[in-house]
């Protein structure tokens, strides 16, 4: 059996969050799919820089938000 890595664990405990954050910014223009599809590409770009800082949850609360709306004011 393998063990999970710890990428693996940090992606498992954020891909809710990505769901949650996408059916609170949602609008019915977009497709919501697309939104939690996007947020999972945002997910790991934050990953990635959550490996150069040291606290994940500054990261998430800034970077991920701030990608999304970016994000979603060009799909309107």
């Amino acid at each position: 059996m393998n063990e999970e890595t710890p990428e693996e664990v940090r992606m498992a405990y954020y891909l809710p969050k990505v769901v949650e954050e996408a059916v609170r910014l949602h609008h019915p223009e977009v497709f919501i799919g697309d939104m939690i599809q996007e947020g999972n590409i945002v997910l790991m770009l934050a990953l990635k820089e959550i490996q150069k800082e040291k606290n994940e949850e500054e990261i998430w609360n800034r970077y991920v938000p701030e990608c999304w709306q970016r994000w979603s004011r060009r799909q309107k």
